[in-house]
């Protein structure tokens, strides 16, 4: 028998999984603090080319940026959907309730709608 717990450890995309080492917990902790020094750098700026730049494990925890950006955008999708649920009972549209979490999550907000556009002009670079 293990003399330890099987903790849950979120992947890549945000989803929890089941780790049977004892470092699953620590790197869930390590993949929380990438979150949130990704969320602090976009406070400043959410579309610096910088703002992954200088993190130790973004590539181990979450495969690169674009795997934390997936993180981020499932912590949206999560949060949203809890907002759309609550609308439905209040009577709220759901642009009300986008709007709602948008002013609740400015930051979170920022970092997608930036990245979303240097996708959209890099799309376009290439097309020309």
């Amino acid at each position: 028998m293990s003399d330890h717990f099987e903790r849950p450890a979120s992947n890549r995309y945000g989803q929890f999984e089941r780790h049977g080492s004892r470092n699953g917990w620590e790197d869930h902790h390590r993949r929380t603090e990438i979150v949130r020094t990704v969320l602090t750098r976009a406070a400043i700026d959410p579309a610096s080319p910088d703002l992954f730049a200088e993190i130790p494990e973004l590539d181990r925890l979450f495969g690169g940026p674009e795997g934390l950006l997936l993180a981020l955008r499932y912590r949206w999708n999560i949060h949203l959907d809890a907002k759309l649920d609550q609308a439905l009972v209040q009577g709220q549209s759901a642009v009300e309730a986008y709007l709602e979490l948008a002013a609740e999550q400015p930051v979170l907000r920022a970092v997608l709608d930036a990245q979303y556009r240097r996708k959209a002009q890099a799309a376009e670079a290439m097309a020309r």
